[in-house]
C-alpha cells in the first residue's frame, strides 16, 4: 500500500476518491478538542466495518465507482480498511494538519449526531405509530412519545390543521428547549419534524441515524415512559412553515417554473410505471419536474443514507448538482404523501438551502388536478 501525506495531498478526482474513516460528527463539521470539524471536499465518509459486510461493501463500491481509494484515519482504522481494499493508498496525517478548504454543513444542528446530544439540554421526541409501539419499549431517557396519527391522517395524509397540532403538542410538556426528534424509522422522524416546524416550534432537529445511531453510540436508555404535564406552547400561528400548498405548486407549473419541483419518488413512480401506493390509483408525475434521486437507481435508503442509517448530505448535494438541482432553485421537494420528501428537506436544510416541501404530494395532485 503506497503512502501520501495530508499536508501535500492532491487527488485526481477522476481516478481517486478519499475515504475519510472518521465519525459522522467530525465529518459534518462538529469540532473536536478545539479543532474545527469538516472534511476534505469530495471525500466520502466510510466506517471500516462496512467493508466487511455485503451491503456496506456494495454501498462503498458504488461510491468508488472503479476509482482508487485513498484512506485517511487512525492506524487501526486504516489497517482494517486496507485489509478489504488491497489497492488502497494511505494518507498520513491528522485532520488538524489539513490546511486546504474544508467542507462542513452550513446548518449542522439540523442533523444532530448522537455524540452531541446531552439529554438534559433538549426536549427529545420519539415519533412512532401507536399501533406498532410497545407499551414500555426502550427509549432515550426523558423522551416523549408522539403518535404520528396525531399529526396526519386519512384521506389525504396531509398535516392536520395547526390548531389541532398545537393542542396535541401541548400534551408533551415541552420545556422550550430545542426539540430533537428520532424514531425507529428515520423517515417517520423527519416527517414528524417538519410537521412540528409547521406547527410553530422554532428549533427542531433530527437525531441523525435515529434510534439505531443512539444505541450504536452507547447512549443510555430507559424503559418506562415518564408522565408529562400539559404545557401551553408559545402563542402565535406557525411562521416560516416548510410547506408549500397545492395552490403554490399549481402556480409554479402554470408559470413555467415546474423545474423548481423535485420529485423524491422512485424512478418507476416518476416514469409513471407504478403509483407507488396501493391506495393511489393514478400513475405518473407532475409535468416538467426534476427527479431528485438523480443518478441513484438504488432504494431510497441507499440513495440518501449510509449503511448506518445516517444522512449523506454531501453525496446527496453532489448528485443533485449533477441533475441541475441546486440551492439557487429554492427547490420544492415532494413525494407521494410527504415522508420521503421530509427526509430530503432536512438534508437540504442542513446544507443551508432554502427549500420547501409540498405536503400533499402526488396523492393530492393526482386527485385534484385533472
Amino acid at each position: 500500500m503506497a503512502d501520501r501525506h495530508l499536508q501535500h495531498l492532491f487527488i485526481d478526482a477522476g481516478r481517486e476518491v478519499l475515504l475519510d474513516l472518521c465519525d459522522v460528527a467530525r465529518f459534518n463539521g462538529w469540532s473536536r478538542a478545539g479543532v474545527a470539524g469538516g472534511h476534505v471536499p469530495g471525500a466520502v465518509r466510510v466506517a471500516p466495518t462496512w467493508l466487511a459486510e455485503p451491503r456496506g461493501r456494495a454501498w462503498v463500491d458504488r461510491r468508488l465507482s472503479g476509482r482508487r481509494p485513498l484512506l485517511l484515519g487512525s492506524d487501526a482504522d486504516v489497517a482494517a480498511a486496507a485489509a478489504q481494499l488491497p489497492d488502497a493508498e494511505r494518507v498520513h496525517g491528522e485532520w488538524s494538519e489539513w490546511r486546504g478548504p474544508r467542507a462542513a454543513l452550513a446548518c449542522k444542528e439540523r442533523l444532530m449526531p448522537a455524540s452531541e446530544i446531552a439529554v438534559d439540554a433538549f426536549d427529545l421526541v420519539e415519533a412512532c405509530d401507536s399501533e406498532d409501539a410497545e407499551p414500555d419499549s426502550a427509549h432515550v431517557p426523558g423522551a416523549r412519545r408522539l403518535d404520528m396519527h396525531l399529526l396526519e391522517g386519512p384521506p389525504d395524509w396531509n398535516a392536520k390543521p395547526v390548531g389541532m397540532l398545537r393542542r396535541s403538542l401541548e400534551r408533551l410538556g415541552l420545556t422550550g428547549r430545542p426539540v430533537v426528534v428520532y424514531g425507529r424509522d428515520p423517515m417517520a422522524a423527519a416527517r414528524c419534524g417538519v410537521i412540528l416546524i409547521h406547527a410553530g416550534l422554532p428549533d427542531v432537529r433530527l437525531l441523525d441515524g435515529g434510534w439505531s445511531a443512539w444505541v450504536a453510540a452507547g447512549g443510555t436508555v430507559e424503559s418506562a415512559w415518564r408522565s408529562m404535564r400539559t404545557k401551553a406552547l408559545p402563542s402565535g400561528a406557525a411562521t416560516d412553515s416548510p410547506f408549500a400548498t397545492f395552490d403554490d405548486v399549481r402556480a409554479l407549473v402554470a408559470d413555467g417554473h415546474a423545474d423548481r419541483l423535485v420529485s423524491i419518488r422512485s424512478l418507476a413512480e416518476h416514469r409513471g410505471e407504478v403509483s407507488g401506493y396501493p391506495w393511489i390509483p393514478a400513475k405518473g408525475d407532475l409535468p416538467g419536474v426534476r427527479w431528485g434521486h438523480a443518478a441513484h437507481p438504488e432504494s431510497f435508503a441507499d440513495a440518501f443514507r449510509d449503511p448506518e442509517g445516517c444522512a449523506t448530505p454531501f453525496l446527496t448535494e453532489a448528485s443533485w448538482h449533477r441533475a441541475g438541482i441546486d440551492a439557487a432553485l429554492s427547490p420544492v421537494f415532494y413525494c407521494g404523501t410527504g415522508w420521503r420528501a421530509a427526509e430530503t428537506w432536512f438534508t437540504a436544510s442542513a446544507l443551508g438551502w432554502s427549500a420547501t416541501l409540498y405536503d400533499g404530494g402526488w396523492l393530492e395532485w393526482s386527485s385534484r388536478q385533472p
